[in-house]
Protein backbone atom coordinates (compact mmCIF):
# COMPACT_ATOMS: atom_id res chain seq x y z
CA UNK A 1 0.00 0.00 0.00
CA UNK A 2 1.07 3.48 -0.87
CA UNK A 3 -0.44 6.33 0.83
CA UNK A 4 -3.04 3.77 1.98
CA UNK A 5 -3.97 2.86 -1.64
CA UNK A 6 -3.55 -0.44 -3.45
CA UNK A 7 -3.94 -0.04 -7.24
CA UNK A 8 -4.84 -3.49 -9.18
CA UNK A 9 -3.56 -3.65 -12.61
CA UNK A 10 -5.82 -5.18 -15.74
CA UNK A 11 -4.19 -8.07 -15.45
CA UNK A 12 -4.42 -9.26 -12.10
CA UNK A 13 -6.87 -12.12 -11.56
CA UNK A 14 -6.90 -12.54 -7.58
CA UNK A 15 -5.35 -11.01 -4.97
CA UNK A 16 -4.76 -11.45 -1.14
CA UNK A 17 -4.62 -8.37 0.91
CA UNK A 18 -3.16 -7.56 3.87
CA UNK A 19 -3.67 -3.80 4.49
CA UNK A 20 -2.01 -1.80 7.61
CA UNK A 21 -5.61 -0.03 8.57
CA UNK A 22 -8.93 -0.60 7.93
CA UNK A 23 -9.49 2.63 6.42
CA UNK A 24 -6.65 1.53 3.29
CA UNK A 25 -8.29 0.83 0.03
CA UNK A 26 -7.83 -1.29 -3.31
CA UNK A 27 -7.94 0.15 -6.47
CA UNK A 28 -10.11 -1.96 -9.01
CA UNK A 29 -8.63 -0.81 -12.12
CA UNK A 30 -10.00 1.33 -15.08
CA UNK A 31 -11.68 0.40 -18.38
CA UNK A 32 -9.91 -0.40 -21.15
CA UNK A 33 -9.18 2.35 -23.49
CA UNK A 34 -8.06 2.66 -26.91
CA UNK A 35 -4.57 1.31 -26.74
CA UNK A 36 -4.43 1.41 -22.97
CA UNK A 37 -5.07 -2.22 -21.31
CA UNK A 38 -7.64 -2.09 -18.82
CA UNK A 39 -10.98 -3.95 -17.63
CA UNK A 40 -13.46 -5.38 -19.85
CA UNK A 41 -16.59 -6.41 -19.50
CA UNK A 42 -16.19 -10.12 -18.40
CA UNK A 43 -13.07 -9.24 -16.39
CA UNK A 44 -13.43 -11.10 -12.77
CA UNK A 45 -10.72 -9.95 -9.78
CA UNK A 46 -11.18 -11.99 -6.44
CA UNK A 47 -10.14 -10.70 -3.62
CA UNK A 48 -9.09 -12.27 -0.24
CA UNK A 49 -9.03 -9.92 2.84
CA UNK A 50 -6.87 -11.61 5.43
CA UNK A 51 -7.51 -7.97 7.02
CA UNK A 52 -10.59 -5.71 7.09
CA UNK A 53 -10.05 -2.55 4.71
CA UNK A 54 -12.01 -0.62 1.56
CA UNK A 55 -12.16 -1.57 -2.21
CA UNK A 56 -13.01 1.12 -4.63
CA UNK A 57 -12.05 2.13 -8.46
CA UNK A 58 -9.36 4.31 -10.09
CA UNK A 59 -11.90 5.83 -11.63
CA UNK A 60 -14.50 8.31 -9.80
CA UNK A 61 -17.15 7.78 -12.30
CA UNK A 62 -17.84 3.94 -12.52
CA UNK A 63 -20.29 2.76 -10.06
CA UNK A 64 -19.75 -0.19 -7.60
CA UNK A 65 -22.84 -1.83 -7.25
CA UNK A 66 -24.97 0.91 -9.04
CA UNK A 67 -23.84 3.47 -6.67
CA UNK A 68 -20.87 6.01 -7.90
CA UNK A 69 -18.05 6.18 -7.08
CA UNK A 70 -17.67 10.17 -7.03
CA UNK A 71 -15.54 12.34 -5.08
CA UNK A 72 -14.39 12.04 -2.65
CA UNK A 73 -14.13 8.30 -3.56
CA UNK A 74 -17.05 6.00 -1.81
CA UNK A 75 -15.60 2.70 -0.99
CA UNK A 76 -17.08 -0.58 0.07
CA UNK A 77 -15.75 -1.95 3.30
CA UNK A 78 -14.04 -5.48 2.92
CA UNK A 79 -14.42 -8.05 6.17
CA UNK A 80 -11.45 -9.84 7.56
CA UNK A 81 -11.83 -13.60 6.15
CA UNK A 82 -14.16 -12.75 4.15
CA UNK A 83 -13.61 -12.86 -0.19
CA UNK A 84 -15.23 -11.35 -2.54
CA UNK A 85 -15.67 -11.53 -6.04
CA UNK A 86 -15.35 -8.38 -8.16
CA UNK A 87 -16.80 -8.30 -11.89
CA UNK A 88 -16.67 -5.89 -14.21
CA UNK A 89 -19.79 -5.98 -16.08
CA UNK A 90 -20.09 -2.95 -18.31
CA UNK A 91 -18.62 -0.08 -19.29
CA UNK A 92 -18.00 1.65 -16.01
CA UNK A 93 -19.87 -1.04 -13.85
CA UNK A 94 -18.51 -2.51 -11.29
CA UNK A 95 -20.86 -5.36 -9.34
CA UNK A 96 -19.26 -6.70 -6.13
CA UNK A 97 -20.18 -9.94 -4.06
CA UNK A 98 -19.22 -11.42 -0.72
CA UNK A 99 -18.54 -14.73 0.81
CA UNK A 100 -17.61 -15.29 4.39
CA UNK A 101 -15.02 -17.84 5.91
CA UNK A 102 -18.03 -20.32 5.34
CA UNK A 103 -19.05 -19.51 1.88
CA UNK A 104 -22.37 -18.01 3.56
CA UNK A 105 -23.13 -14.78 1.06
CA UNK A 106 -22.25 -11.28 2.64
CA UNK A 107 -26.08 -9.03 3.08
CA UNK A 108 -25.91 -7.01 0.10
CA UNK A 109 -22.55 -4.65 -0.49
CA UNK A 110 -23.30 -1.14 -0.47
CA UNK A 111 -20.38 1.67 -0.80
CA UNK A 112 -20.53 4.35 1.74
Amino acid sequence: FTNGEYSLSAATASVTVTAASPSDQILLPVAEQAGTPGAVPGHVVRVYAAVACKITTMDTSHRLNDKVVGSPRKALSLQAGAQYVCEYVANGQWLIRGFSETGGVLSPLSPD
